[in-house]
């Protein structure tokens, strides 16, 4: 994991954050089977299994191949959230040119459904029943599935002992649908908690014939004529999605004495889409019509993108000073054809937009175990494809596409590492220039998108890890994060990135903590390994929504926004692993291991998410008072599984 910018050839694509380099399970020259199973709190139960076949054949060229599954299922740990997963891995290698290259196919497909939690639950049930509770399904879900399947063919060439390339063709694809509904007597202006986000009738009203869409013939179905009222009559929601990613990778290595040189790039190409329908009882994903209930349906969105990099390692001073520049030009061509729905009318909207990235780390060995070192680099986001849409009346042409969104991360530090003694301490700055801003108003059809935003993240942070005995190491770390909006901007201010609000300059972020530590205590002799840890997360502002009195021109109801006025409580969970190998005489059953979990020894109840807000019904905002809802944090849950390895 690389926090701000990753070096060049280690960066994805639009990365302002940080980068996570994945690398998939290898096979192994040995050949091994593992059979492996658990289950725990909240009904959770997975059984699955690992053959690795191990070199085919005595030979530097013969192939080796791996292959997981794994099935698994819980009830989750908050009230009607079960979900089921299937994950499935295969990978396999075939060395050539004695064993000095390599081509490799990889295949990861995930499966996964469930009920999923959209709204945090008001405290105010959760305190009168208990600290699990969410709603009966009788009074509203949210339905998904999702499929993705990703697939790598790659390709590792030994050209000389100066240079070889690396390269791979990979191929993604995903799909996912939504059934969600809203009884509607938690629509109707009477119930007093928002139920599911989903709910047509609490963002957009009436969406009957001649209510929202100009166009003769497009959206028949009249909700209040088919099931009484616009509430009973657009309670539930289906909606589909698909996406599609290929691409090719290439990177060319040079080993000079002093330094080693790393050119590369990507070349990919992206397209989505998806429809949506909407229709009365808990009927919409039965009735999918366009022309009839199609709230959205056609249209698409797709970005190729280019990325070339160059960047050197160089080593001087007898290998003492390490220098690492780099620069990335990253292009990329997006259009979308706006879907035909409520919002926007059928147009094109396209750009073509690059950046230059520079990157440089420097780091010294210096003496007494002292390595001092800071790096700078400059990293972009473009623009999500939805955002290429109508404007201010969402018609053709009143809009562009925000440009990408730019951070400048900067990190300094100094790292004290011996074999028993390790510690470090870093100051990171990024500043976020050019950040996404919007504004959305359902009721009036309105959509605007630009990059009117920015903010500032900039901190301390310190780790230590020492080795008491063989057997015992402590280790731990600690931060303190200073983050501010720098500009005042319509922007999602919420964890989620889900709602419609306001950052005002000079306010700190939403569900942000400041301090954050964990601590831990790792055993490891022999057949037995455990770790007990504590992780403590320091306040964090909640957030709260603009109510109708305090904005009279109507713009900001409904925004939300940092609330300064109150924050969540910090919490300290307390956690343990340990394994044991089980002695086994056999000469077909090489190890028996046993792993116990336990989160949250403590039980400590907290929430990872809070806000106040007031429920959006018919398309209007602020109607009723303003409650406190919650995301809860896992309550104490216990995990028992048995790897058996032949």
């Amino acid at each position: 994991m690389y926090p701000g910018v990753a070096p060049p050839e280690d960066q994805g694509f639009g990365t302002v954050g940080g980068t996570i380099s994945y690398v998939s399970k290898q096979p192994t020259n040995d050949p091994y089977a593992e059979l492996e199973g658990g289950f725990g709190s909240f009904n959770t139960q997975h059984i699955g299994f690992t053959i690795n076949t191990g070199k085919l054949y005595d030979s530097p060229d013969a192939p080796k191949a791996i292959m997981l599954y794994d099935q698994s299922q819980t009830s989750g740990y908050v009230s009607n959230t079960p979900a089921q997963y299937h994950d499935f891995l295969f990978n396999i290698q075939k060395p050539y040119d004695d064993g000095l290259s390599k081509v490799g196919l990889l295949i990861i497909f995930n499966q996964g459904k469930g009920t999923v939690q959209t709204t945090p639950t008001p405290v105010a049930l959760i305190n009168s029943n208990k600290f699990t509770y969410n709603f009966p399904k009788s009074l509203g879900y949210y339905n998904q599935t999702g499929q993705f399947l990703t697939t790598i063919l790659s390709d590792e060439t030994y050209i000389s002992p100066y240079m070889n390339f690396d390269g791979s063709l990979f191929y993604n694809h995903d799909s996912s649908t939504v059934d969600s509904y809203a009884a509607p007597s938690t629509v109707n202006g009477t119930f007093p908690y928002a139920v599911n986000v989903q709910a047509p009738y609490n963002f957009y009203g009436d969406i009957g014939p001649g209510t929202y869409h100009n166009t003769p013939g497009y959206f028949t179905y009249d909700p209040t004529a088919v099931f009484g009222s616009p509430q009973a009559g657009e309670s539930s929601e289906y909606t589909l999605g698909h996406g599609n990613r290929i691409g090719v990778t290439g990177k060319l290595n040079i080993f000079l004495p002093h330094n080693t040189i790393a050119i590369g790039g990507l070349i990919g190409k992206e397209s989505s889409g998806g429809s949506q329908y909407i229709y009365g009882g808990d009927l919409a994903q039965f009735n999918q019509i366009n022309g009839y209930d199609s709230f959205s349906f056609g249209g698409g969105a797709q970005r190729t993108v280019y990325v070339g990099y160059i960047s050197d390692k160089i080593d001087l001073l007898d290998d003492k000073l390490h220098i690492e520049p780099g620069a990335r030009v990253t292009a990329a061509y997006s259009s979308t054809i706006t879907q035909f729905s409520s919002n926007y009318q059928d147009a094109k909207y396209q750009n073509f937009t690059k950046v230059g990235e520079p990157y440089i780390g420097v780091s010294y060995d210096a003496p007494f175990h002292l390595i001092p070192y800071a790096d700078y680099g400059k990293g972009s986001l473009f623009s999500p494809l939805a955002d290429y849409a109508g404007g201010l009346s969402g018609l053709p042409g009143t809009t562009h596409a925000p440009t990408p969104e730019i951070v400048h991360a900067y990190e300094v530090g100094l790292k004290y590492d011996t074999p028993s003694l390790y510690l470090s301490a870093d100051y990171f700055y990024q500043a976020i220039n050019d950040a996404f801003s919007f504004y959305e108003n359902y009721a009036l059809g309105q959509f605007y998108y630009a990059n009117q935003g920015g903010f500032l993240l900039r901190g301390v942070e310190v780790a230590g890890k020492y080795a008491l005995t063989p057997e015992i190491t402590l280790q731990g770390n600690a931060s303190y994060n200073n983050t501010d909006y720098t500009q005042s901007d319509f922007a999602f201010v919420t964890l989620q990135n889900d709602q419609f609000g306001y950052a005002y300059k000079g306010t700190p972020f939403s569900n942000t903590p400041t301090y954050l530590a964990n601590l831990a205590v790792d055993y490891d002799k022999g057949p037995i390994s455990a770790q007990i840890s504590g992780q403590y997360t320091g306040r964090e502002y909640q957030t709260t929504d603009i109510l109708t009195p305090n904005d009279p021109t109507g713009q900001f109801s409904g925004a939300t926004i940092t609330d300064l006025h109150n924050t969540n409580s910090p919490d300290f969970i307390v956690n343990f692993v340990g394994s044991y190998d089980i002695p086994i005489h056999s000469h077909k059953l090489k190890s028996l291991k046993v792993t116990f979990t336990a989160l949250n020894i403590i039980d400590t109840h907290y929430f990872t998410y809070k806000y106040n807000s007031e429920i959006a019904s018919g398309g209007v905002y602020s109607i009723l008072p303003q409650y406190e809802s919650g995301l809860i944090g896992p309550p104490r849950s216990l995990q028992l599984d048995l790897v058996a390895k032949f």
